[in-house]
């Protein structure tokens, strides 16, 4: 965290000598040019220099992923918070033996402007799709739904065959929410970078996302590339 830096370390962090930003409309695409860009920066010179923009592919760092694991480790409340809502699962699922990891993103990616720069919220189809036969397949299993809209998971997963067992989550801190989703056996995701990141940092055996975002012709997908944003092992699906 930037308070955990010295006066020093922050100073040259929030004002380098150099700023390097990857290139228009790739906040998720790989930029192929920023390797060679970066080459020019010579590597034993006296400077700073800040990465700016998204770098939302994992082909910038996959190859790094052990390091990037280490680097993003929870504080041992934050794990402590998330162990605590597994546990409390436990007590009342006393024989489940899968836990499944939802997210799901409305809220703020409902409104007019959103809708229109090209974001999409997953389908009722979809998540109950995934939520049932996930469920019955990995049974018995407990299913952990991380959400900014609660009541409209409630309202959706209620008459399911698997609704008596939902958790859904309420009450912890986002970093905590984001740890619970990345100690799942299975994921499924709907958009956005809180998603993208729960599923990278974590050892999910399946991970699913929602294949109809973003919508077509928005300037959101000029930025976008399913290859570069979608590491390989993900499954996708739409609206079934």
């Amino acid at each position: 965290m930037l308070t955990d830096l010295t006066t020093e370390q922050q100073a040259v962090l929030l004002t380098p000598d150099l700023v390097v930003r990857v290139a228009p409309f790739h906040w998720g695409k790989f930029d192929r040019t920023l390797g060679a860009r970066l080459n020019r920066i010579q590597p034993h010179a006296p400077i700073s220099f800040q990465l700016t923009e998204y770098m939302q592919s994992w082909r910038y760092f996959h190859h790094i992923r052990p390091q990037i694991l280490r680097q993003f480790t929870f504080s041992r409340d934050v794990y402590d918070q998330a162990l605590r809502t597994i546990e409390s699962a436990i007590e009342i699922h006393p024989n489940a033996t899968t836990a499944i990891g939802v997210h799901v993103r409305r809220g703020d990616i409902l409104t007019e402007e959103s809708q229109t720069y090209g974001f999409t919220a997953a389908s009722d189809s979809y998540l109950l799709h995934l939520v049932q036969n996930l469920s019955i397949t990995y049974r018995p299993a407990v299913v952990f739904v991380v959400s900014n809209d609660q009541p409209y998971c409630q309202g959706l997963l209620e008459g399911s065959s698997v609704f008596s067992n939902v958790v859904f989550v309420d009450g912890n801190s986002p970093a905590a929410d984001m740890a619970l989703l990345t100690l799942m056996d299975h994921l499924i995701l709907t958009v956005g970078s809180f998603s993208w990141w729960s599923a990278y940092l974590s050892d999910a055996k399946d991970i699913y996302y929602y294949e109809r975002w973003p919508a077509e012709g928005t300037i959101m997908a000029q930025g976008f590339s399913r290859r570069d944003y979608i590491p390989p092992s993900w499954k996708p699906l739409g609206d079934v």
